[in-house]
């Protein structure tokens, strides 16, 4: 007899004996738990359990962020985080939880790598003071140079 919670099926070692196609059939779309005793096995499908590493991979370290910053914390996962302004690391948070629900519900983590490059980049950029004078330097119109269509 099988039972289903949070879309697990949990059926007995003696059932799994009796079916084991089916069961394998069914783990296959579905993680199937085997009840052996007082222990538990689950059968899940690999590439789910490569999909839920990666999820778990990309959401730790902005938890572990969120919580330095709630707590006042310098950065041990962002570092150079340090860099940005106040109102740049409220934005790169919102950035960041917004990326990491749009990626974990298309199960896709390469937009949420690309941010975080992204934020890499703003804040190394923000950590030179010389490239940061030379891109804020206003260019004379003058030096502009019409292009002709």
């Amino acid at each position: 007899m099988a039972n289903t919670i949070f879309s697990d099926n949990i059926v007995k070692l003696s059932d799994l004996r009796k079916r084991q196609r089916h069961w394998l059939e069914i783990a296959y779309h579905h993680p199937v738990t085997v009840t052996y005793g007082q222990d538990n096995l689950t059968i899940i499908n690999r590439t789910e359990v490569a999909r839920l590493y990666e999820q778990i991979q990309h959401v730790m370290p902005l938890v572990e962020y969120l919580d330095e910053m709630t707590h006042g914390k310098k950065s041990n996962v962002f570092p150079w985080a340090e860099n940005l302004t106040e109102k740049e690391k409220g934005q790169f948070v919102d950035d960041l939880l917004e990326s990491a629900r749009k990626c974990a519900a298309i199960k896709e983590w390469s937009d949420f790598d690309d941010l975080l490059r992204d934020w890499i980049a703003t804040a190394e950029a923000a950590g030179n003071k010389e490239m940061l004078a030379v891109l804020e330097k206003r260019i004379p119109t003058v030096e502009y140079v019409a292009l002709d269509d």
